[in-house]
């Protein structure tokens, strides 16, 4: 199998990532657009905030122990640079960085002239950032429009409760 990476890169980065991609004899690097904005870096810190979810159906118990800020994201992708990697492509795998990888406008013209699968993780979906970089789930006023674009979808507990203005459980 080939493996098609679609994506925009910041300039401090697209080298060193297409230089390390390049190793694999599988993994096609034509379609990483280098940008002049910077690639977006997400910190993780883990301080023991034991945030406690419960999920109201299972009534497991999960703790967060981590906070998320990040950088500006990367410029997300212009249709006109995925479209000549669609006829290439057996499926899709969409798996955001910062959640404006990709606008749901782009992802709604794919859907439209690509009928292969598509996979699409929400983590990133449901990650807002605010103005200082801080990163918390949140809920999506166009959830549905998201989830019906894709063949299946990937979220854990937490992410299915907090996806919809609603709260599903």
């Amino acid at each position: 199998d080939e493996v098609y990476p679609i994506m925009n890169l910041g300039m401090d980065e697209c080298d060193n990532i297409i230089s390390f991609l390049s190793r694999f004899k599988n993994i096609k690097t034509d379609f990483i657009n280098k940008t002049e904005h910077n690639t977006r870096v997400v910190n993780l810190f883990y301080k023991g905030l034991n945030v406690e979810f419960v999920c109201p159906k299972t009534g497991k118990r999960k703790t967060y122990d981590r906070e998320e800020n990040s950088t500006e994201p990367t410029l997300p992708l212009d249709y006109d640079w995925i479209k000549p990697a669609l006829s290439q492509l057996d499926g899709i795998l969409i798996n955001m960085v910062s959640g404006v990888d990709i606008t749901i406008n782009t992802l709604q013209k794919i859907r439209e002239s690509f009928s292969g699968y598509i996979h699409l993780d929400v983590h990133n979906v449901v990650m807002q950032t605010d103005e200082t970089g801080g990163r918390t789930q949140s809920s999506v006023n166009n959830w549905f429009e998201w989830c019906k674009l894709s063949d299946t979808l990937q979220m854990n507990e937490s992410e299915l409760q907090v996806i919809t203005p609603e709260k599903l459980s």
